[in-house]
């Protein structure tokens, strides 16, 4: 099986192509607060699932435009990624 993380690019929009019609049909009508932002990178999932003893399935935290997202934490979350 191919990590389609891969070939997520490097500059944003952060969307693989697989998804991209997908992501921009769904901005299109989404409310402001429930669209998907491409501009950010996804966050990662720690750990291997399919080997893991037990899953935790949580919300995500929240999004604001007031966090500063640097180069470096770019970089750093990409590699998380892949």
């Amino acid at each position: 099986m191919n990590n389609p993380w891969l070939e997520l690019p490097s500059t944003a929009p952060y969307l693989l192509e697989s998804d991209r019609q997908q992501v921009e049909t769904f901005n299109r009508t989404a409310k402001p607060n429930h669209r998907i932002y491409d501009d950010l990178l996804p966050e990662p999932y720690l750990g291997n699932p399919s080997t893991a003893s037990i899953v935790l399935l949580s919300l995500n935290p929240g999004f604001s435009y007031h966090a500063i997202f640097t180069p470096i934490l770019v970089v750093t979350r990409r590699a998380a990624i892949i």
